[in-house]
């Protein structure tokens, strides 16, 4: 399903959440730009800043999965029997690209009102309306439960984590695959009550370092700057 109509449904659903993120984060930045308090832009505090860089840093870094989820399934569709590791990639990264934009959708559109503040509540404002569309990415093609049981069928049906760390591995980033690696591979041999929740557990971790290593094959301060958010180092807007 993850090649067809199913695997096209959840990029489209992406492709939304994005695209509502984007719209979010826009509608706040340029509130917080034009806003003034106490003698300053609202956007000059370092917390807003932190806030914001955050959100738009996981924005981007989306973007960038969603085009390489797309691009594996374009390959994947021209040539079904080809390269194992871009059907395994295709068949793990789909459902967390899925999960992953949608829940970033919805904390955006509540970290916009909150940061806009009662204005961006009142149904006048677009983000109040944002806000509650929002809710809805997570529910079709997948709720969140769902697919982290889907992630849980291929790894343990078909090890597919093993081409995401093949993958990454080439992209130069071997860290999970030592720290994690031996945990996927064994999870199948879990009580079957133990498994979606351990699935769950590994998986946050690799998507966003999936994210960091497929970004920094670009050189670029700026690109390394939203891997580096990705992977935990947040101390610098």
């Amino acid at each position: 399903q993850t090649h067809g109509s199913n695997g096209c449904c959840r990029m489209h659903n992406a492709a939304a959440s994005l695209a509502l993120t984007r719209r979010v984060l826009w509608e706040a930045a340029t509130y917080l730009r034009g806003r003034r308090t106490f003698g300053k832009s609202a956007d000059s505090y370092v917390l807003v800043q932190d806030t914001l860089c955050g959100l738009f840093a996981e924005l981007e870094a989306g973007m960038e999965a969603l085009f390489s989820v797309a691009r594996d399934f374009a390959d994947v569709q021209a040539n079904p029997d080809g390269d194992a590791e871009t059907r395994g990639c295709l068949r793990l990264m789909t459902p967390l690209l899925k999960l992953k934009t949608a829940r970033l959708a919805v904390r955006a559109a509540s970290e916009a009102v909150e940061l806009i503040g009662g204005n961006g509540y009142i149904e006048e404002c677009v983000t109040a309306r944002f806000f509650r569309d929002a809710q809805v990415l997570p529910v079709w093609e997948g709720t969140t439960n769902i697919l982290y049981l889907d992630a849980l069928r291929w790894i343990v049906k078909e090890q597919a984590h093993r081409p995401v760390f093949a993958r990454m591995e080439r992209w130069g980033d071997t860290t999970l695959l030592r720290m994690l690696g031996p945990a996927f591979d064994k999870l199948g041999q879990q009580a079957p009550e133990h498994q979606p929740l351990t699935a769950k557990f590994l998986c946050d971790p690799l998507w966003y370092r999936y994210l960091a290593a497929r970004l920094r094959t670009v050189p670029s301060p700026r690109l390394e700057a939203i891997a580096a958010r990705l992977t935990g180092k947040t101390f610098l807007p």
